[in-house]
């Protein structure tokens, strides 16, 4: 929230209590029988009174960068929360002289038994590839990384299966890889237009780093956002069959100075 302004906060369920420049206090209450995997904390300069949140909805103006600092956290379970076997950092894959790399990394593990890389042809139908153990039990940084020649160019799709010791299983968000796209030096998307899913790719002239993908109607509201960690001429998979028909703005943001970096129109159609 931007402090003194009530607008730009939204608590979906429970409460919060802050004064201007003062202490900002937040507890979440999840559904009965729904455990807690996360927390996300957005930020918005206080700005406009829209009841939407949106600040930038209509004019030529915008807001100068604010920035928070949030320290002395503490979380606390109430009741009927679980934390996550495994909390992925990152997953990204690339293409060199026809080799295929994928890396990956954990923050955190709890009972994890293995990974499993598995590929697609249409984004829909997955099948396993390779399989690394799991560091089992882990507080601190795990990183992998698997190698191989993919023999039929067109499995385009990865995504990872984790697997606990108890068989229980989660996915990540698929991504995309392809040998045979020439390296681009800007943002792009591709198929443009899209009826359901969208690849964007972030060009080789993105640095490593970590960014935001925000993605803005034609007045300027945001319709989906989320955090990427970007690797030169690394791709991602964006669902966009939610989004009504017409035209969107992509807008590439460097996550720790907030300087927009790119920006990218495409089209969505049935």
């Amino acid at each position: 929230m931007g402090h003194n302004n009530i607008s730009e906060t939204f608590i979906s369920s429970g409460f919060y209590s802050s004064s201007t420049c003062g202490t900002t206090t937040v507890r979440v209450n999840p559904p009965t029988g729904v455990p807690l995997k996360s927390i996300t904390i957005k930020y918005r300069p206080a700005y406009g009174s829209s009841s939407t949140g949106y600040y930038n909805l209509s004019g030529p103006l915008r807001p100068e960068p604010q920035y928070i600092s949030i320290g002395n956290i503490v979380l606390t379970a109430i009741g009927g929360c679980t934390p996550l076997p495994v909390e992925l950092i990152s997953f990204n894959g690339n293409c060199q002289k026809r080799i295929k790399d994928f890396k990956w990394s954990t923050a955190s593990e709890q009972n994890n038994d293995y990974f499993t890389l598995e590929h697609s042809r249409n984004g829909t139908d997955f099948y396993p590839v390779k399989t690394l153990p799991g560091a089992g039990n882990s507080s601190t940084i795990q990183n992998y990384s698997v190698s191989f020649s993919e023999i039929e160019e067109d499995y385009l799709y990865y995504r990872l299966k984790q697997t606990d010791t108890d068989g229980v299983y989660t996915y990540s968000d698929v991504i995309y890889v392809s040998c045979n796209d020439e390296d681009s030096d800007q943002l792009s998307i591709f198929p443009n237009p899209s009826n359901d899913f969208i690849v964007v790719n972030f060009g080789s002239s993105v640095i490593e780093d970590s960014y935001v993908l925000t993605f803005t109607d034609m007045v300027g509201k945001v319709v989906h956002e989320r955090d990427v960690l970007v690797a030169k001429n690394s791709k991602t998979v964006v669902d966009v069959s939610a989004f009504s028909n017409g035209y969107y703005f992509l807008h590439l943001t460097d996550k720790n100075t907030g300087k927009p970096v790119d920006i990218v129109r495409f089209s969505k159609v049935n």
